[in-house]
Formats: structure tokens, C-alpha cells, sequence
């Protein structure tokens, strides 16, 4: 048995309480001097030892109560028995990298195309940053759609070796199973730590980074009548783009030009040189 919220498993160490509570208390009745014992009315006392049974059943009772609302909270869920129906595990980035615009909901459309592509097999669903949460252990595609929508990128770093440790926790040992994460595949995530594969399972790997936002103007050298713009690609494949001059926000030149991976290009304009004041801007 594993909990999705094991943190609260803490509050059990509340069924301290009522024991303490039982030790402490003492119902001892002070004595009463009488004068006249005859005028007292004559009434049965409980028996103690039937009055102590009582209270350790109601003792039991509470801590029942306690350990149980601290169990509900943690959200315990069972792994099913080795089966040879294929186990898939979405692991999900919800790294502070993740908050890019756009980024976070492509992550939710290609981790849907997952479970739609798992067909038969039973659906995880796990979220991560420096740490691994499961939020969907049912196995049911219907509720690992449902904890997709849910998840939203958080302030934390990317850790992928919590991403594949939690993953080969879910997986059922010897059987079937696939892996497929889902994120922006920050390289600050490959911190040097190492994580728990198993041997036999399938890695897919899905970026939801793309190349948006890895264009941009890095240097603007005016001589004479030519205005020369420096643009860089920083992604991992070729850009086209559209270069444009703007001077008191207005367009004066646009050139569409293709910029090699990982690579810097420079883009002349003649007859715009002499302008005191542009603007050199492109397009994703």
C-alpha cells in the first residue's frame, strides 16, 4: 500500500493525545466527614471495574477515529497484482520552467495524446518538480484526463530523477510497463543524480518546450546607409522568421530569412543607416 499524501500520515501521532488524556485524568472523590451516617439514602455504586472497561473501550474508539481520519486525509491506494496488462506512467513537469506562455498547455495536450495512445493499458499520472507527487492512481484514462487538467506549474526546479524513482515505485514488478514523460527538457534537470529503471520498460519522451520563444535580436550595427541586425536562434532547429524595422513605430522594412540551429545570421538593410532612432524586432 502507498499514499498519495503520505505527510499527512503524521497527524496519527495525534492518538498520543487521548492516551495521555486517560492516564492523566482521575476521578477521585474527596472525602466528606459526616456527623450522622443514618440520614444518607442508600444508592448502588457502579463498579469500578466495570466503569474501566468502559473507558478503554471509549479510549480505543477515539484513537480509531484519529487514526482514521489521518489515513483518509493521506489517501492510501493499493497497486494492483502482477498482471500482464501493460502499466502506463505520464510524468508530468511542473517545474517553475513550465510557467512559459503556452508551455504548460502543451504539456496537458501531448500528456492526453499519451493516455489516448495507452489504448488498454492501465494510466498513472505524475506530477513533478524537485519532488513526485502521484495524482492519478486509478488507472482509469477517464481520471488520469481529469488530474492532467489539474496540474499547474509550480515555483520548484526540475528534477527528473524524482520523476523516474516515483514511476519505477508504480510500476508492478516483471510486468509490462511504459514511461512517458512530458516537459520542456530543462538540462538543469540532469543534475548528476541517478534514478531507478527497471529493466524492460519503454521511455518515451515528449517536449512540450518546443522552439517559441528562441529567437531574438542580439545586436543592431548601423554604418554608413545600412543598418545590419544580428539575430541568434537559440533552439535546436532551424527558424524562419520575419526581420522588421520600425522607426517611430512605424514599419519600414521586413525580410523573411531562415536562421540555422543553435546559430547567428546577419540581416542587412540598406538606405535605413542614417536613421537616429529604430526599432528591429522579429517574429515566432
Amino acid at each position: 500500500m502507498s499514499f498519495l499524501s503520505p505527510l499527512y500520515l503524521i497527524g496519527a501521532a495525534l492518538v498520543a493525545l487521548p492516551i495521555v488524556l486517560h492516564l492523566l485524568r482521575r476521578d477521585v472523590a474527596p472525602p466528606v466527614p459526616f456527623t450522622a451516617v443514618r440520614l444518607l439514602r442508600v444508592s448502588p455504586i457502579e463498579r469500578s471495574r466495570r466503569r474501566r472497561l468502559r473507558d478503554i473501550l471509549l479510549l480505543l474508539a477515539r484513537v480509531a477515529a484519529l487514526l482514521l481520519l489521518a489515513g483518509s486525509f493521506a489517501r492510501p491506494y493499493v497497486l494492483g497484482a502482477r498482471t500482464s496488462t501493460r502499466t502506463t506512467v505520464i510524468a508530468v513537469d511542473r517545474s517553475f520552467s513550465m510557467s512559459a506562455p503556452g508551455v504548460m498547455e502543451k504539456a496537458r495536450a501531448l500528456a492526453k495524446q499519451a493516455v489516448d495512445e495507452a489504448g488498454g493499458d492501465r494510466v498513472l499520472v505524475v506530477a513533478f518538480d524537485q519532488r513526485a507527487d502521484v495524482v492519478s492512481a486509478s488507472g482509469a484514462a477517464s481520471d488520469a484526463r481529469v488530474a492532467i487538467d489539474d496540474i499547474r506549474a509550480s515555483f520548484g526546479a526540475t528534477r527528473y530523477a524524482s520523476a523516474f524513482d516515483r514511476a519505477a515505485e508504480l510500476l508492478p514488478e516483471g510486468a509490462p510497463g511504459r514511461i512517458v514523460l512530458v516537459g520542456d527538457l530543462q538540462r538543469s534537470g540532469f543534475d548528476g543524480s541517478t534514478a531507478a529503471m527497471t529493466e524492460g520498460l519503454d521511455l518515451v519522451v515528449r517536449d512540450a518546450g518546443g522552439a517559441a520563444g528562441n529567437l531574438a535580436v542580439v545586436d543592431v550595427h548601423a554604418a554608413a546607409k545600412r543598418l545590419l541586425a544580428t539575430i541568434r536562434n537559440y533552439g535546436a532547429s532551424p527558424r524562419e522568421t520575419d526581420v522588421r524595422v520600425q522607426v517611430a513605430g512605424r514599419t519600414e522594412a521586413t525580410r523573411r530569412v531562415t536562421v540555422p540551429a543553435a546559430a547567428s545570421i546577419d540581416v542587412p538593410f540598406d538606405g535605413l543607416g542614417s536613421r537616429a532612432a529604430v526599432d528591429v524586432a522579429v517574429s515566432d
